[in-house]
């Protein structure tokens, strides 16, 4: 009877630790399986932000900018080694680093001010990192490379929101042809037109209608604007208050147009019998 009440504790506990094991699997691959949720621009300075859209502008003038980031990344048996003879691949490693430190004093912070004083510290580092990067590059950064490190492009999602009256521009004008199919350039007047209303504005006049997914754009983000002294309207906007970013795009400029997909090859019939 000892026994096979021993048998009997044995097998429940296996049991329980298999279906503990089974549950942590099973929200170990929930967490992975779900999409990483786009950073808030609110935690973003006002200024310019250029990126790939990735989402357009919905129900609440909401859309989402993919941002790309060059980075060094070692790789191989002496990783974390500053690159020999060549001082501007150091000055590289030495700005990750401080942007990586920095964003780790931002997490940590317990005030506001002291979060947004790192935020502007990260977002200057950021600013010099694409310089030595650009630096770099003819340095031979995306030729032979640097021994023990590989270039790798970093991915992040920032969700904005337009204003009301966000402005949208466009710097590419689409093509147009003569009768006999000849690309025809724009003339003075026509380009006059169609800068629209803002002729200081640089570009031309475009709306939110025009935007696609993969053009590269680039915003303006500023605080957004003070409600309208008016009381019936005040009333109206209080519905849609929870959905408001205390940052939102004034403008956006549309810089280079989508990369056009292949038409999909039709497939051959198949031939009766």
């Amino acid at each position: 009877m000892r026994r096979l009440l021993g048998i009997g504790l044995l097998a429940a506990v296996m049991l329980t630790v298999a279906v503990v094991d089974v549950a942590h699997a099973q929200k170990k691959n929930k967490k992975a399986a779900e999409p990483v949720k786009a950073t808030d621009s609110d935690k973003l300075n006002a200024g310019e932000y250029t990126g790939v859209l990735k989402a357009t502008p919905g129900s609440h003038r909401t859309f989402t900018l993919t941002f790309e980031t060059t980075k060094l990344i070692p790789v191989g048996g002496k990783s974390g080694t500053r690159p020999r003879g060549n001082n501007s691949y150091g000055h590289i490693l030495q700005i990750q680093n401080k942007i990586q430190s920095l964003e780790m004093q931002m997490l940590a912070a317990r005030t506001l001010s002291q979060r947004q004083s790192y935020v502007q510290q990260i977002q200057s580092q950021q600013l010099q990192l694409q310089h030595a990067l650009a630096r770099a590059q003819t340095g031979g950064l995306s030729g032979r490379g640097i021994p023990g490190y590989k270039a790798s492009v970093v991915k992040q999602d920032f969700e904005f929101q337009a204003t009301e009256n966000v402005k949208v521009r466009t710097m590419v004008l689409p093509e147009q042809f003569d009768e006999k199919g000849n690309p025809k350039k724009y003339t003075a007047e026509e380009k006059a037109l169609l800068k629209g209303k803002d002729k200081n504005l640089a570009g031309y006049e475009s709306s939110l209608e025009k935007l696609e997914a993969g053009q590269k754009i680039k915003v303006v983000l500023a605080n957004a604007p003070k409600p309208v002294a008016d009381k019936e309207l005040e009333k109206e906007k209080a519905k849609d208050a929870d959905h408001d970013k205390k940052m939102q795009v004034k403008r956006i400029y549309i810089l280079e147009e989508a990369e056009a997909k292949p038409m999909d090859k039709p497939k051959p019939k198949k031939k009766n019998n």
